[in-house]
């Protein structure tokens, strides 16, 4: 029934949203658009996850001044409601969602940007897609591991998607941890953490039903200090936010698992 219930509210919901969106979008001017999308794309996150049991703490407070790109570590598809929830911005992912029956349109509708991956010739391309994008005003989230993981370890990042900000005076690149710290009322640790990172070989109908039918589930978010971009390339931005997601990742973990009745408690969102 839970399963049931959740799956009517959430195609309910993303149908009229998205149509609305569709309708309203043309109406702001092309400059503002993406931010218009990233705002009406919060307000959508939040609803979902309200649907679907998912409870966001926010450890420290987001910068007041940031404007770039931001980089977060990867546990799946959850990880757009739950840092949508939070941000306004303009998630970037694989080619392949936007082929995805359903989930790969309203992607679209809320303005995502795909990259084909295993196209290296057009990762220059599309950086600078990207670049001009920041340039006029939109705040860009993507995962720069690639790929997601159960969260017990950040992979490596990628250098390719830096080169969107490499150099850019008076834009920062915001590090941001996510993490799963509680399912159903007990510690996300271990392979339990599996029901909700979706991951590895992992296909998406059954991992998708099972995180369905959860009770509840709390993520927790870390912000840390912008990076500035000016004078930095590429891969000297991607080691830097490696290494500070790196760290957030401790700072999370030193908080434990708490316990509370909010659904979202945050100081400062930008």
């Amino acid at each position: 029934m839970r399963r049931a219930f959740r799956l009517a509210s959430i195609l309910l919901v993303s149908l009229f949203l998205a149509a609305l969106l569709a309708a309203t979008a043309w109406i702001v001017p092309q400059r503002r658009r993406g931010r218009y999308r990233a705002r009406f794309q919060q307000a959508w996150a939040r609803l979902l996850c309200a649907v679907l049991g998912i409870r966001v703490e926010v450890i420290g407070d987001f910068p007041r001044i940031w404007n770039g790109l931001a980089i977060a570590n990867h546990l799946g598809y959850a990880d757009i409601l739950v840092l949508g929830s939070v941000l306004p911005v303009t998630f970037v992912s694989k080619a392949d969602v936007a082929r995805w029956t359903g989930i790969g349109f309203l992607a679209s509708i809320a303005g995502t940007l795909f990259v084909d991956r295993e196209d290296h010739a057009a990762a220059g391309p599309f950086a600078g897609q990207l670049r001009t994008r920041i340039l006029t005003g939109d705040t860009i989230l993507l995962f720069p591991e690639g790929t997601s993981t159960r969260g017990e370890t950040i992979l490596p990042f990628k250098t390719a998607p830096f080169a969107a900000v490499a150099g850019l005076p008076g834009r920062t690149v915001l590090p941001l941890h996510i993490d799963v710290v509680e399912i159903e009322g007990k510690p996300a640790v271990g392979p339990c953490r599996d029901t909700v990172c979706w991951h590895g070989d992992a296909e998406l109908v059954p991992h998708l039903y099972r995180l369905l039918g959860l009770r509840g589930i709390r993520f927790r978010v870390v912000p840390g200090a912008p990076i500035p971009c000016d004078g930095r390339g590429r891969k000297m931005l991607a080691r830097e936010s490696w290494e500070r997601v790196t760290s957030l990742r401790e700072v999370s973990a030193r908080h434990g698992c708490l316990f509370a009745d909010d659904f979202i408690w945050i100081r400062s969102v930008t």
